[in-house]
């Protein structure tokens, strides 16, 4: 599921994948390279959890789809100042909220 969600970004921002080393993705646009996480986290409560990163590289974007959540269950966040909730996987949502740069509905089976 995680290289569908980066080519469905791909297509959405007109970006050029680079690499498919899962769960971190080198998409490009205009140049330049980003480095974007991706995660299907399980919610509990505000914290939402995720497959760790560990010590791999630390991706530019977290991109994180919410199972089970109505409405919005898609979001990309910026990765600066989460870096030690990306690399546990578990990040609050609370926390994240002035982070997110993008939000969309995405159905899947």
């Amino acid at each position: 599921m995680l290289l569908e969600i980066s080519r469905l970004l791909c297509l959405e921002w007109g970006m050029i994948p680079l690499s498919d080393k899962s769960p971190i993705f080198v998409l490009a646009k205009d140049g330049k390279e980003y480095a974007i996480g991706i995660a299907v986290a399980k919610p509990d409560s505000f914290i939402l959890n995720f497959e760790p990163f560990g010590d791999s590289i630390m991706p530019n974007f977290l991109a994180v789809l919410v199972i089970g959540k109505a409405n919005d269950n898609f979001i990309v966040i910026k990765s600066k100042g989460h870096e030690a909730a990306i690399r546990s996987g578990s990040l609050n949502a609370k926390e994240i909220v002035e982070d997110i740069i993008y939000k969309n509905r995405i159905e899947y089976e």
